[in-house]
């Protein structure tokens, strides 16, 4: 297959460029006549690998809720889902995803299964949206498939934001406080120290464990934004899945002091959102789970849900299964749920109530850095003051003194 760039006029008499792989020219115009576009020109990609590189991108989080969205609209109003493929690729600019599209477009008109069409190009679809899919491709309904997926992918995304911003916030107060650190220590007060010294004053204690501190601080300074910057690109990179340090780096992660007990209730909350969404789709038990532990965005959770749900195919009940991963009160909600034969609702209620915790413990932790960092502050400006004046005011009432 040789992928080919293209010119196309759409009988609207408007002209389409994009890209899209075929087997040669003949049949490039052969597809896109389906398209109802007649080929101007078409050309063989020159750089492959930038465009295999770009293919293997995912596809921004936003964008997919868009596409969804659309595609949700477009079969509620009637119109089958190649059609409605085939709509939004010639409405989206060139992209792999736009490719993609036409592609499963393409499968399903010659008879393909529509779950499997999409999972072809499973680096644009995430387990989850696959197996909520299936699920719907099984009930018959498909548009309210892509209307629940749509739903969830803009939930994920809420939380993803308010995780960012539980993140973001503290780490921008840390670096405010540690740039006015460096700017005291290493400009501030050795100019003040000149200017001590030059007094010829015996300098009390605090004075000179500041010029001490400043001292010290001057000589490995440069050290501390590497060692910073090093840690945490280690930290990111080894919490991938795949490495040989994700598992230990997503404990240590969910261990954090205030930070991690942020992160868990997220993990948490995106995990029983996504298990209840699956059940309540048709999915079984462990499929669900399964595909719900995908959505943890930690290894160290996934693991224990994957425990879980050999736990559960082993005959287990899913709250006994989960025991470990839930808090007291979130576990005697799933009991309940499966007592009354309705698991579903109470993993939601679930989701909801670890989604209130973490956003009242994100709130907390900002309204109690905030203070705190600027006491920090402060008490490094009190400091750096009284240890500068206090020998400036012996010194005059010495000269006082002596006049």
């Amino acid at each position: 297959m040789t992928r080919y760039a293209y010119r196309a006029l759409h009988a609207s008499g408007s002209v389409h460029r994009g890209e899209s792989e075929a087997a040669n020219e003949n049949a490039l115009m052969s597809h896109l006549h389906t398209l109802n576009l007649e080929l101007i020109e078409a050309r063989p990609c020159r750089t492959s690998g930038g465009s295999s590189r770009a293919s293997q991108r995912n596809v921004d989080h936003r964008h997919l809720i868009r596409i969804t969205g659309q595609l949700a609209d477009l079969l509620a109003a009637g119109i089958d889902l190649p059609q409605a493929l085939r709509s939004l690729y010639l409405a989206l600019t060139p992209s792999p995803l736009r490719d993609a599209l036409m592609a499963i477009a393409t499968d399903v008109t010659a008879g393909a299964n529509v779950t499997q069409a999409f999972a072809r190009h499973s680096r644009f679809f995430p387990p989850l949206y696959l197996t909520l899919l299936g699920a719907g491709e099984a009930s018959g309904d498909l548009a309210d498939a892509f209307l629940r997926l749509k739903r969830q992918l803009v939930w994920q995304d809420e939380i993803a934001t308010a995780l960012r911003r539980a993140v973001r916030y503290p780490l921008f107060l840390l670096t405010v406080a540690c740039g006015v650190t460096c700017f005291m220590m290493l400009y501030v007060v050795p100019q003040m120290v000149t200017f001590l010294l030059s007094l010829g004053t015996a300098l009390p204690f605090s004075t000179r464990i500041l010029i001490g501190f400043a001292q010290g601080f001057g000589k490995v300074w440069w050290f501390m934004p590497l060692a910073g910057a090093g840690g945490v690109s280690f930290l990111l990179s080894a919490r991938r899945e795949g490495s040989r340090f994700a598992l230990p780096a997503s404990r240590l992660l969910l261990r954090l002091p205030l930070i991690g007990a942020i992160l868990n209730d997220f993990a948490c909350a995106r995990v029983l959102t996504a298990f209840a969404l699956l059940l309540q789709s048709g999915s079984d038990v462990p499929e669900a789970l399964q595909a719900a532990a995908a959505t943890a965005g930690n290894v160290s959770i996934t693991a224990r849900l994957m425990t879980a749900r050999e736990a559960i195919i082993a005959g287990e009940s899913v709250s006994a299964a989960m025991s470990s991963l839930l808090s007291p009160f979130a576990l005697q909600l799933v009991k309940s749920g499966e007592l009354c034969g309705r698991l579903g609702p109470t993993l939601d209620e679930a989701a909801s109530l670890y989604e209130r915790e973490a956003r009242e413990k994100t709130n907390s932790l900002i309204g109690s850095l905030e203070p705190a960092l600027t006491l920090l502050v402060g008490a490094l400006l009190a400091w750096v003051v009284l240890s500068v004046l206090g020998p400036v005011y012996g010194s005059l009432g010495t000269l006082g003194r002596s006049l």
